[in-house]
């Protein structure tokens, strides 16, 4: 199978190619545990892995260790609860937790990020935008505005203090 890309369109495509590789291999891949893991494996970019990695948490043991007790049914549910239901505002939320600034410049980034705010129904002033926002600021801004001695609170402040920096 390919890489799914999280597209409403794509997922369909994906998922056969998922159930057709499961089922030609189904002697190696005999249990629901090991056909979410192979699913998984093909989940690693973009909002993708904040759906991953928030499956993995959810199905962690105390000890660390990961195990699913979904079957496979189930697992391909939520999956298209998630990336099929058109809900925009999840998937902005899960776009925000993934975004990073990368090369481009800083109004760029602030661009894209203040659509997924909005997308996202969180307000300007929330905590939580700016948790997003610094988490994907390139390090030399992040510690910049972390060394500079503000307490920076909303992504409006970040935003602010970014444009200084």
């Amino acid at each position: 199978p390919s890489e799914y890309n999280r597209s409403h369109n794509g997922l369909q495509t994906w998922l056969t190619q998922v159930e057709g590789y499961l089922n030609l291999n189904r002697h190696v891949y005999n249990t629901e545990a090991l056909k979410i893991s192979f699913a998984l494996t093909y989940m690693t970019k973009g909002a993708v892995v904040s759906f991953t990695e928030n499956y993995q948490n959810e199905n962690k043991l105390l000890d660390g260790q990961i195990y699913y007790t979904d079957d496979f049914k189930t697992f391909v549910a939520w999956l298209k609860a998630t990336f099929e239901s058109g809900d925009q505002t999840t998937l902005a939320i899960l776009c925000l937790s993934s975004i990073k600034q990368g090369k481009r410049e800083l109004e760029a980034y602030i661009t894209e990020f203040t659509g997924l705010v909005n997308k996202a129904q969180l307000k300007e002033e929330s905590w939580e935008a700016g948790i997003f926002f610094e988490k994907g600021l390139n390090k030399e801004y992040r510690d910049w505005i972390l060394n500079s001695g503000w307490a920076l609170n909303t992504v409006l402040e970040w935003i602010r203090v970014a444009g200084e920096a």
